[in-house]
């Protein structure tokens, strides 16, 4: 169900956008678009000091793909003063490239530490008070405290149980072998399988149902990723065919896991991908954005768990993850992660650059379900 809050003034709607955004900006320009006086959605860039002007068209032409958006209210974010913070620049710009797209500015706003202003009507107004701002905010919400790269930290499980489920991978190799080894002789030679390596045995004979229960993870103590399943997915996401399949069954469920697998196994028989929207592009349905949620907080529980290469394909993911919610800060920062432990990672390399050039996946312009 949708919550409609009203914003009669500017300060209003400033108080409003950490609240929307569930942080507050920094060093950022803020976008919101609307259609017929309601906003639609709310687009934050890092704010950029050269080529003011590309820096403009790439904004207001990422703005225009929302469908229906007629107009739009302009937000800098800048710290230090307004008066030297360069604001009206680039706000100009902004502005020059929304009249030249038909859009309709509803205002053009900076706040810096010194105070807020409107540079709609005054290209050179005085700084008004910040604390109309505070004053503004609708009873009972709480300001954000973070900003957008809060919550974006990595933690790192205890040695001793990343030990466990480094020697858990070998296992799961050991057991993967005898799979390969029963699917190509037809024949039981899995010779001598501790208790261990026969769980994860088990598991991957049954992959899906461990893909599922992973989203159940909360933290690294309540048992859903033990040892033995952690190290599964982890061999899982370290090989990008499986890695695809398993992001595909987090995003949409089996049935699209499956579409993919075949999708794989066609372009190795003939070398043709099956034509069709690409997920891990950002093409088709919008993803489920609670089960992606869960999907990003269990990657990075994985990536806590792992250690060398494990560790930056399981970043990868978590970046791939990040960006499909849209969260470019994110999953920035956690595809530099893992080219940091693993250069050769190239999910991570492409989430770099897309997230790095402000580039959303295709479903982010797309209206979510009332």
């Amino acid at each position: 169900m949708r919550t409609i809050i009203t914003a009669d003034s500017s300060a209003e709607l400033l108080a409003l956008i950490p609240h929307l955004s569930g942080y507050v900006p920094r060093e950022s320009v803020v976008v919101v678009p609307f259609e017929a006086g309601r906003s639609l959605a709310m687009l934050r860039v890092d704010r950029v000091t050269d080529d003011i002007d590309a820096f403009a068209a790439t904004t207001i032409g990422t703005a225009c793909r929302v469908p229906d958006v007629d107009a739009v209210v302009l937000v800098i974010y800048t710290g230090g003063e307004l008066a030297t913070s360069g604001a009206r620049e680039v706000l100009e710009a902004l502005r020059i490239r929304a009249d030249a797209c038909g859009l309709f500015v509803i205002d053009a706003l900076a706040v810096a530490e010194n105070g807020w202003a409107s540079y709609r009507d005054d290209h050179r107004p005085s700084p008004r008070s910040l604390d109309e701002i505070a004053r503004a905010a609708p009873a009972g919400l709480l300001r954000p405290t973070d900003d957008q790269a809060g919550g974006s930290t990595l933690v790192r499980a205890p040695k001793e149980r990343r030990r466990r489920v480094s020697a858990a991978l070998m296992d799961t190799e050991r057991a993967a072998n005898v799979l390969l080894t029963q699917a190509r002789y037809s024949t039981d030679r899995s010779g001598e399988l501790d208790a261990r390596a026969a769980r994860i045995l088990t598991e991957l004979t049954d992959v899906a149902t461990a893909w599922e229960t992973a989203l159940r993870f909360t933290s690294l103590d309540d048992g859903i990723l033990t040892d033995e399943r952690a190290a599964l997915l982890l061999w899982c996401l370290a090989r990008p065919s499986l890695r695809d399949v398993a992001l595909a069954h987090w995003c949409h469920g089996a049935d699209a896991a499956h579409r993919v697998l075949e999708a794989q196994l066609e372009w190795e028989e003939s070398g043709d991908y099956p034509a069709g929207p690409l997920f891990l592009a950002g093409e088709g349905p919008r993803p489920d954005p609670a089960r992606l949620h869960r999907v990003l907080h269990m990657l990075r529980g994985l990536a806590a768990l792992a250690t060398g290469r494990f560790r930056g394909s399981a970043l990868a993911s978590a970046a791939w993850a990040a960006w499909a919610l849209g969260w470019g800060t994110h999953a920035g920062a956690y595809a530099r992660a893992a080219l940091s432990v693993d250069p050769s990672q190239r999910l991570a390399e492409i989430i770099e650059e897309l997230s790095s050039h402000g580039h959303l996946p295709g479903w982010a312009f797309t209206r979510a379900e009332p």
